[in-house]
């Protein structure tokens, strides 16, 4: 029985910790953000990109946007992330927080955008 609740807790704090690490930004937020004029950047393959994408979204996927970081334009723009349901633009957030974007935004996945 005792294993079985170490089972359980185990199972709900990683549920959780998942939950956590791809929590998105408020809807208002991601749209105050592009009405702001805020870049959209869509960090899909390009095969997902091509099926279809937000209006005006650049499609820079999430493994090459360290190289690809001069085309986010100034570090103090606002930037808008997104992906197919959340996961890769929050890692995408947290990637370009370190390296200096502190207006970037997890819309989630493209079914969220505003």
């Amino acid at each position: 029985m005792n294993r079985n609740l170490v089972v359980i807790l185990v199972v709900v704090a990683v549920f959780l910790l998942l939950r956590l690490a791809t929590r998105r930004d408020s809807r208002s937020a991601v749209a105050e953000a592009l009405e702001s004029g805020a870049r959209i950047i869509d960090v899909r393959t390009p095969g997902e990109f091509t099926q279809d994408h937000y209006v005006g979204a650049i499609n820079i996927p999430l493994a090459e946007l360290r190289e690809r970081l001069d085309e986010l334009g100034p570090k103090d723009g606002a930037i808008v992330l997104y992906c197919a349901t959340g996961p890769r633009a929050s890692l995408a957030k947290r990637m370009l927080k370190r390296a200096g974007y502190e207006k970037t935004l997890n819309a989630g996945g493209l079914r969220n955008m505003p």
